[in-house]
């Protein structure tokens, strides 16, 4: 890509968008997201079975957004393993 020296060609290039990106959580951190179908909030995360060693989705469900992920960041096994599936502020 060649380098703009011309100022009037500045207009023909994208800007970035001012909105922040997301912060992508930990594999395996599971989502949350509403279920139309049966009207709760459904959150989802993969554990693997011992019997077999395959990967297993497992969903909780809570009435609002912010039950189901309480209940999914109780369920999920990165809590059992001392993992922070979600970043820490620091004050």
């Amino acid at each position: 890509m060649a380098a703009i020296t011309d100022p009037s060609q500045m207009s023909s290039i994208p800007l970035r968008s001012s909105r922040r990106r997301r912060r992508k959580s930990a594999n395996g951190a599971g989502g949350v997201y509403f279920n139309q179908t049966t009207g709760r909030w459904m959150g989802r995360y993969t554990t693997g079975d011992p019997e077999t060693g395959l990967s297993v989705r497992k969903a909780v469900y809570g009435h609002t957004e912010q039950e189901a992920r309480a209940k999914l960041i109780e369920a999920s096994p990165l809590t059992r393993w001392g993992v922070s599936s979600s970043p820490e502020v620091a004050s």
